[in-house]
């Protein structure tokens, strides 16, 4: 099932607003009380287990509307979803008077954000930034990065722009902002666990792969064996 969105998301949020997070581009979706708002650009490639993990919550979930489930698992879960989530996405949530913006674990859809004040504006794309007031100033330490082959979250191309990392989620409420991390690979350290052989290595590999294949294959075919 192909449940990918278009084009990136652009949205801005002013808490001062009765309806906090305005949607400029975006699949988005709506509680039923109103007081939450979700917009999702990307695609969830496990939708349909969300679906049905959904389900035995009591939930009314579609695979095909992955901005509603998304929603409905927020509602539910909180940030504790995001560990359940297989794809490249990034998505806001606006949570009463709270926004988060959410990046997948490798960072294949971008998130890029700029500060307005009270205001933010947030997008997948810098030029969409600019289109919602942030004057296109090249920053000198961002160009040293660029030119180093480093890259920084807090200095990008751009003055005023920042982005959420890989793997993280960015909390704004009552104009303090909060990085989280919420996925990463994990390292024990050296001689901690018990030894294991070849063989546990390659088939471990093997089942990630034959996993990531089916993933990505449409609900109608399956991987040869």
């Amino acid at each position: 099932m192909d449940n990918s969105t278009s084009w990136p998301l652009f949205a801005s949020f002013d808490p001062d607003q009765d309806s906090p997070l305005e949607v400029r581009r975006g699949e988005s979706a709506d509680s039923p009380d109103g007081r939450s708002r979700l917009v999702f650009d990307g695609s969830l490639l496990n939708a349909a287990e969300l679906a049905k993990e959904a389900t035995a919550f009591g939930l009314r979930a579609d695979a095909a509307r992955p901005a509603d489930l998304l929603l409905k698992l927020w509602t539910r879960l909180g940030p504790d979803c995001l560990a359940k989530l297989r794809g490249p996405f990034a998505f806001l949530v606006c949570d009463g008077r709270s926004l988060f913006l959410i990046r997948d674990r490798l960072g294949i859809r971008p998130i890029y954000y700029a500060h307005f004040g009270r205001r933010l504006a947030a997008a997948g794309r810098i030029k969409d930034l600019f289109a919602a007031g942030l004057e296109p100033r090249i920053s000198p330490e961002g160009l040293r990065h660029f030119l180093l082959g480093t890259r920084s979250r807090e200095t990008l191309h751009f003055e005023g722009v920042r982005s959420v990392p890989p793997g993280h989620l960015i909390e704004l409420r009552d104009g303090i902002e909060r990085l989280q991390e919420y996925w990463d690979l994990p390292f024990p350290p050296a001689g901690s666990g018990p030894r294991l052989t070849e063989r546990h290595y390659v088939d471990g590999l093997h089942a990630a792969l034959a996993e990531s294949v089916r993933l990505h294959l449409p609900d109608s075919r399956k991987p040869a064996a």
